[in-house]
């Protein structure tokens, strides 16, 4: 196959056999794994909502007002759950786009 975005007619012509329709299958593929990523972000966010015992904002603003301490620790957390945030919503997106696709 020369083209990412072309499925070679041999392939087509087996999943029509199979009675299934290549891009049903190219589509719950990617669902199957923009699922397996939101499951990760979102398991990483309970863990670090469990550790501190308050949703993300809450915990950020805490680690904001600290003034002339350091928490390094708090801050390395900080900056994971915050990853993990932002790509939670990210793949949350890509699943809504995909979903309507």
């Amino acid at each position: 196959m020369s083209n990412a975005t072309s499925v070679s007619p041999t392939l087509i012509d087996i999943y029509q056999k199979l009675g299934q329709n290549p891009q049903v299958i190219l589509k719950n593929y990617a669902m199957d794994h923009v699922l397996a990523k939101i499951q990760k972000y979102e398991a990483e966010s309970q863990k670090f909502a469990a550790k501190y015992n308050t949703p993300f904002a809450d915990f950020q603003k805490k680690v904001a007002k600290m003034k002339n301490a350091e928490n390094f620790s708090w801050e390395d957390d900080l900056m994971d759950w915050e990853f993990s945030t932002e790509n939670l919503q990210y793949w949350t997106k890509v699943l809504e786009t995909l979903k309507s696709a």
